[in-house]
């Protein structure tokens, strides 16, 4: 990476400090290894490469992150140019969604709603009528997609959760927890908007997953740089005792399903995992979606596992 971009992008003093979890502030963490570097960053293809840092994992609350991490000017640049229908999907398209509207559907009567980070509103409009759908979604075009499904967009940024004037008998945030810096406070700000009584639903990556342990640091998910933070069951269990609130379910699943498409998604990362050169041979050849004309270092990005249950749907209650 050029030096002019190296001042640009890089990593600010907070950054600099010594080595401690992001979220409960323990010294006690574990590296698990190096993560690439990438021209990727939600839905596009940038000029430039971003640096991968580290991926470690605290031992206390047992939250994987990655550091050091893009300064926080940079990081809203790239979101702003985001592909504004990185994040736009049919109910089809997504088993968490339908994890979760099935769950709704068998335990909870009508009320309000909230989605964080709602993107266009694709799961709120999902929903059975009766429901009063509000979101918050910090994209602007993806926004007024939502408003003009019925949805009531009550703020642009997440960390105004905690100060808004109403409570929910649902809070739910899909795909969100593994761009904040901190985990356990959005999970926190979710249960103080919620009523007694109500539900808090977050769907995301499970480091714990086994094909995760197998690659370690070279696993797909964490490799994008807009992923920062990873949970697994470990953390939503130490994070429900902390906020007293009750674990009703967690339920994995994965992305994608199919006998062939399983054995190639095991193949190609057995192969990028004993011995990454030949992969990126392949894509020296053309083989695979990803372009290497511009950036030889993404020859050896890691290829995807999207057969394998390396997610989850996780249903808190909060008592009343």
């Amino acid at each position: 990476m050029r030096r002019s971009r190296d001042n640009y992008i890089f990593w600010d003093t907070l950054n600099r400090m010594s080595m401690q979890c992001p979220s409960c502030g323990s010294t006690d963490v574990s590296l698990i290894g190096r993560l690439p570097s990438s021209n990727q960053f939600a839905g596009r293809t940038l000029t430039y490469l971003l640096p991968g840092g580290n991926l470690y994992c605290c031992n206390e609350c047992f939250l994987c992150f990655r550091w050091p991490r893009l300064e926080e000017k940079m990081t809203r640049e790239l979101y702003r140019k985001g592909i504004a229908d990185h994040w736009s999907y049919s109910l089809d398209k997504r088993k968490d969604w339908q994890i979760i509207l099935d769950w709704i559907r068998r335990n909870c009567r009508k009320g309000t709603i909230l989605d964080i980070g709602c993107f266009d509103g694709g799961f709120l409009e999902s929903l059975a009528k009766g429901w009063q759908r509000y979101g918050i979604e910090t994209n602007e075009e993806a926004a007024e997609k939502a408003r003009r499904k019925g949805i009531q967009i009550i703020a642009e940024d997440l960390g105004k959760i905690g100060s808004l004037p109403m409570k929910f008998d649902i809070t739910v945030a899909i795909d969100v927890v593994e761009h904040v810096e901190d985990p356990f406070s959005l999970l926190k700000s979710m249960s103080e908007i919620t009523r007694p009584g109500g539900v808090i639903i977050i769907s995301s990556g499970n480091s714990m997953a086994l094909p995760w342990r197998f690659m370690g640091s070279k696993y797909w998910y964490c490799s994008y740089p807009e992923h920062i933070s990873f949970i697994n069951e470990r953390w939503c269990l130490n994070a429900a005792e902390k906020l007293g609130l009750v674990l009703h379910k967690i339920q994995k699943f994965s992305r994608k399903s199919g006998f062939i498409a399983k054995g190639m998604d095991l193949i190609a990362n057995v192969i990028y995992k004993t011995s990454p050169a030949i992969i990126g041979m392949l894509r020296m050849k053309g083989i695979g979606n990803i372009d290497i004309k511009k950036h030889e270092e993404m020859k050896t990005f890691p290829p995807t596992w999207l057969t394998a249950k390396d997610h989850m749907v996780v249903i808190f209650g909060k008592k009343m």
